[in-house]
């Protein structure tokens, strides 16, 4: 007689699949996205606090005339979508890949 899985047992795995997917795509995410231009950090070493920093770091080169606000506009575009990973692995409870 064939063994028969639980229905708690299924809905737990398919959780734990679903979850595992969603981080891979995720960290696939983070790997295909680019670095913010005033990062002081590697791309797997990004976190809130350290887009933080670039995002001071870019209005300071913005304000000294460093670069256009051109410029200003596409980093900060991409500082928005780092944050979003940010808020997708908060939501998995997981921190990079």
């Amino acid at each position: 007689m064939p063994i028969q899985a639980q229905p708690d047992e299924v809905k737990k795995k398919s959780a734990e699949i679903a979850k595992e997917y969603s981080a891979s795509a995720v960290a696939d995410l983070r790997a295909g996205l680019d670095m913010p231009k005033y990062s002081t950090v590697a791309r797997y070493a990004m976190t809130p606090e350290a887009m933080a920093v670039s995002a001071q770091k870019l209005a300071q080169a913005y304000k000294g005339g460093k670069i256009s606000a051109e410029e200003l506009n596409r980093e900060t575009a991409l500082l928005k979508r780092w944050s979003s990973i940010f808020d997708e692995e908060a939501k998995l409870g997981t921190v990079g890949p």
